[in-house]
């Protein structure tokens, strides 16, 4: 143990895990099943995975998501998908006549990850419903709505989860 533990181990009181070397996690010999018998309900707010953040919003945080937050994603089975790309994809559909006339059988196309430029943007919107997407270490997906077919390019928050913009500097909120 680091010295650097040992300190805040004796300014504060909490449980310590002494886990194996990496090379154990990394094996590959099989392991016995754990079994898992909460419910959702009595599960959804234990810890699913800690992560830290990377600091491009400010100070550098370590952040604790939830099942919860995690089962969330079982949602997205319900819609369909064009993969996992960037919004570099879609600059190509919008500019390939055999992909456009598919288009509309989609229910709507949704993109992240970056900016689309408005070119594309347009052509796509006038063939499906388009928007956009938002997430980050700390939150995850953000809920959002979908936008109105011609605010394709604008994110529309979900207010019931009650997020707000602050002030940070100038004409910038986060």
């Amino acid at each position: 143990m680091t010295e650097t533990t040992e300190a805040m181990l004796e300014r504060r009181q909490m449980n310590r895990y002494t886990l194996p070397e990496l090379d154990y996690f990394l094996s590959n010999l099989p392991v016995e099943p754990y079994p898992y018998t909460k419910t959702f309900e009595e599960a959804r707010k234990d810890p699913y995975v800690v992560l830290h953040s990377s600091g491009s919003t400010g100070t550098l945080k370590i952040l604790t998501l939830k099942q919860g937050s995690a089962a969330a994603h079982d949602a997205f089975q319900l819609f369909p998908s064009l993969g996992d790309n960037p919004p570099s994809v879609l600059i190509d559909i919008s500019r390939e006549p055999a992909f456009l006339e598919t288009l509309p059988l989609l229910h709507n196309v949704s993109y992240s990850g970056g900016i689309l430029p408005t070119d594309a943007g347009e052509v796509i919107s006038k063939r499906t419903r388009l928007f956009g997407g938002i997430a980050s270490t700390e939150t995850g997906i953000l809920p959002g709505e979908i936008p109105p077919p011609d605010m394709w390019n604008y994110y529309r928050y979900n207010e019931n989860p009650g997020y707000e913009l602050r002030h940070y500097a100038d004409n910038m909120y986060e």
